[in-house]
């Protein structure tokens, strides 16, 4: 992977040179960066020590001499202060700067604090000065300007030396995937914000009180979905309005869309998956798109889905409403619309199902994230304390771990305090992994091994059980319960592996990305249009053009990359 990347990089390069790029080299303390951003021997050996040169490394080391790093993050209106309470007074003053304080002699000192939509730009602006901060979180896009313009530190050495043992673990997570994005020739410049766990499954949500009504059972194929909801369709359950299922406009939002209509068919939306010549293919542009995108025409033509599907960007409302019986998405969903719905309706009941398929065999659901960074954690090339950014992280993640109630929630102002956190590393698979602690405490009794968030999820299953649990925490016991929720599910798929996930694991360009997302929404719109009205044959012409305008040349670029990943 490395080789290749860093040559498909170079036109980043070459670009941000052509538009003044003065920091095209790392203009450190008179450092000279390398084309790849690695930092020499000579220069590890001068930074290793962590608190002091004779120390041996700690991956919790508390400085003698308290440090100071220039650091910068996204700032925005999602992240809350109170003056009123010493843990939320400000972004400089907080539960999480409080304890890099003490527990590891850091302060933070933010440079700047833009909004999301403006940090990139900052960035920009900081690489044309050369002035850049200490360490930063960064995208992707930001990232890869950085590792070309040899300004990221080369942290190989640091993290074997100083990342704590439950760090390692994630990142080894998922065969080291998140090393995998951040590695060239042989070297890992900045460190992984491991991501979010595949977890994003595909779910089928149903009234059961409808089924009851209509006397049938849950659907198992497409085929059964369609008269289930045709009959609640036909029985009117919601009222003259009810027309079955409730399924938006958005491919994929996590709550009525209708990725997993698509996943029934073994239609994926929007990956690069292997084919059976061993190549990657585009999923949206395969044979069983075609037959997904039928089928969705059909829900359409017989009034099985809104006829304002293409336009009606609140359809969620509908369900809230009760007009639906069925929906389709992730994990989620039931503390969203569903949870809202059964709020307004005392007597409604919910089911999560696996998905129907076209012959009724076990679903195989996509699902975004993997153990991938989900962001990457920059270190200025030549900064004298690189192995402090290791321990920011391995502290973030074992305060988390060990005292989540108190570091992730401020009770007294109901602010989310994980939010001030420098860097904000996931553990892969840690919803399904909490969940199976408080599933194996629920059988035998012994709750020890949980932590109070853990047992917040202990008591209100056993108060569900009991019929004691509010109403309004029962969407939870849909995603929670030891059997028919969707961690359940999820788990049993992922035992089985049919969780199926992006296999094009790696940073594409920004051109690429770009070419990319306009080729998909040409295609997408094609989709809309075919399933309300067009012939199926529009949906052939428009994957012959992706083909034509460019996709050809993306499928033979990721390719390029698939087969020197495998050498």
């Amino acid at each position: 992977m490395n080789t290749w990347k860093l040559r498909i990089l170079a036109l980043v390069l070459a670009m941000t040179c052509l538009l003044g790029l003065s920091a095209c080299a790392a203009s450190d303390e008179g450092t000279t960066a390398s084309p790849d951003g690695q930092t020499s021997s000579d220069d590890a050996s001068a930074t290793q020590s962590g608190t002091d040169a004779e120390e041996a490394p700690d991956p919790f080391g508390k400085y003698e001499e308290p440090i100071t790093i220039n650091v910068v993050r996204i700032l925005d209106s999602t992240t809350k202060f109170d003056e009123n309470y010493p843990e939320t007074k400000s972004l400089e003053d907080n539960i999480w700067s409080h304890a890099y304080e003490d527990m590891l002699g850091i302060k933070l000192n933010y440079l700047w604090t833009p909004s999301g939509t403006e940090y990139p730009t900052k960035w920009n602006m900081a690489m044309i000065s050369g002035d850049l901060p200490d360490m930063g979180v960064v995208d992707a896009a930001t990232y890869l300007k950085l590792v070309e313009g040899g300004l990221v530190e080369d942290m190989t050495d640091y993290f074997d030396q100083y990342a704590s043992d439950y760090y390692k673990a994630q990142v080894e997570a998922e065969n080291g995937i998140s090393v995998d994005y951040m590695t060239f020739d042989g070297r890992m410049l900045g460190l992984p914000i491991t991501g979010a766990t595949p977890d994003s499954a595909n779910f089928l949500f149903v009234r059961q009180d409808w089924l009851d009504a209509v006397g049938m059972e849950a659907p198992t194929t497409i085929d059964e979905l369609m008269e289930v909801a045709q009959a609640f369709k036909d029985a009117q359950l919601g009222g003259p309005d009810t027309y079955g299922i409730c399924m938006g406009p958005y491919e994929f939002s996590g709550d009525c869309d209708w990725e997993g209509f698509l996943n029934g068919y073994g239609a994926y939306y929007n990956l690069w998956l292997e084919g059976e010549d061993g190549k990657l293919a585009y999923s949206n542009t395969l044979p069983e798109m075609r037959e997904a995108i039928l089928g969705m025409k059909e829900l359409y033509d017989r009034g099985l889905i809104s006829q304002e599907f293409a336009i009606n960007g609140s359809i969620t409302e509908d369900l809230v409403a009760g007009k639906v019986g069925i929906c389709y998405g992730t994990y989620w969903a039931p503390i969203m619309s569903i949870q809202n719905q059964m709020n307004s309706d005392p007597d409604s009941k919910w089911i999560a199902l696996e998905l129907p398929t076209v012959d009724g065999s076990p679903a195989k659901t996509q699902a975004w994230g993997s153990g991938a960074p989900s962001s990457f954690f920059f270190v200025r090339k030549g900064y004298e304390h690189p192995e402090a950014a290791v321990k920011l992280i391995n502290l973030g993640f074992k305060l988390d771990v060990e005292d989540p109630m108190t570091y992730n929630f401020h009770e007294e102002s109901q602010i989310q305090v994980h939010a001030y956190r420098i860097a904000a590393p996931w553990e892969p698979w840690r919803n399904v992994n909490n969940n199976i602690l408080v599933w194996d405490a629920l059988e035998s009794g012994d709750t020890s091994a949980l932590a109070a968030n853990n047992m917040d999820m202990y008591n209100n299953i056993i108060k569900y059980r009991e019929g004691t649990l509010e109403r309004e925490k029962q969407g939870y016991m849909l995603v929670n319960e030891t059997e028919g929720s969707t961690y359940a599910i999820i788990n049993k798929m992922k035992n089985e592996d049919r969780i199926v996930l992006d296999q094009y694991r790696t940073l594409p360009t920004p051109q690429f990305s770009e070419q990319l997302t306009v080729l998909m929404n040409d295609l997408y719109q094609v989709m809309v249009q075919v399933i309300t009205g067009d012939d199926i044959s529009e949906f052939d012409k428009a994957v012959e053009k992706w083909y034509a305008d460019g996709g050809e040349a993306l499928t033979q670029e990721v390719n390029e990359w698939y087969a020197a990943s495998k050498s």
